[in-house]
């Protein structure tokens, strides 16, 4: 489950995104992981007055995640932002975060994350600060 605020120009047109997505992480080394992610992330107006309802996305991104230590990493992730609406367009995606993970066994855990978007288009870039909680098993 993924909640964000969009800044910006983009921040006055929709005043919130939700959306959910799926993830893999593939180990290289204790500490180092290559990443990939796919979801779908909608927009909304939130009470703001603009022509658009909602504006969704399927953002599909890999990159990598880094362990300090057993519970708290930093994840760059990178991929194109596929528009469902008419005249959504495509978007470059990058996201710069923090998290940590939050060990229910040797397997599963509760992943929190913090991060900044930034997604770029022709029509102007979307800025956005996104919060996601996740079960990893």
């Amino acid at each position: 489950m993924e909640f964000s605020i969009p800044s910006g120009e983009f921040g006055r047109q929709f005043g919130y995104g939700f959306g959910g997505s799926g993830g893999l992480d593939i180990p290289v080394t204790r500490s180092f992981y290559i990443t990939g992610s796919t979801g779908v992330m909608s927009f909304y107006q939130g009470g703001k007055s603009t022509s658009v309802d909602t504006r969704s996305y399927v953002p599909a991104k890999a990159g990598a995640k880094f362990y300090f230590n057993r519970s708290v990493f930093a994840q760059m992730e990178l991929g194109p932002g596929f528009g469902i609406q008419q005249g959504a367009g495509t978007v470059f995606i990058m996201t710069p975060g923090v998290g940590a993970s939050w060990h229910l066994t040797e397997k599963a855990a509760i992943n929190t994350g913090f991060r900044f978007e930034s997604w770029s288009r022709e029509s102007g870039n979307i800025s956005l600060w996104s919060f996601k909680v996740g079960y990893q098993f």
